[in-house]
């Protein structure tokens, strides 16, 4: 009986553990002037905690990268597949591939005209009679 017993009394202050940072938590939102429905929003801001990676990769589809409608369900079927992880991955190889061209682009676009090659003296008093500066 003694195992069993200890065994319960550590399960149980595991439970009080638990509850005693889960007050202490409350408490202090509590005085902060956070409701209870805004602390629970703050602890799990999708309205349920992700329980598995898969859950976790279909939320940032949904409010994150804006690919699936926010009003879609996870779908367990199509989780047990890895759906959103091929999708999430598919999305972000997407963004990084025309990120890296726009960025390729823009380097390679350096405007250059002739006068700014070779500065001649005429060009330099043009510029001084327009505006009383070379710049």
């Amino acid at each position: 009986m003694e195992p069993l017993q200890k065994h319960l009394n550590s399960l149980l202050r595991k439970e009080q553990i638990e509850l005693a940072l889960t007050c202490a938590v409350c408490i202090d939102g509590l005085r902060k002037g956070f409701n209870p429905i805004q602390q629970s929003d703050f602890w799990s801001p999708m309205g349920k905690i992700a329980e598995s990676q898969e859950e976790v990769y279909f939320q940032d589809l949904v409010h994150i990268h804006r690919v699936l409608p926010p009003n879609d369900t996870f779908n367990a079927f199509l989780a047990e597949r890895g759906y959103y992880t091929k999708l999430k991955h598919r999305v972000l190889a997407d963004f990084w591939e025309n990120f890296e061209e726009t960025e390729e682009k823009k380097k390679r676009h350096i405007p250059i005209t002739p006068s700014s090659l070779k500065p001649t003296l005429r060009s330099i008093r043009k510029k001084l009679a327009e505006k009383n500066s070379v710049n």
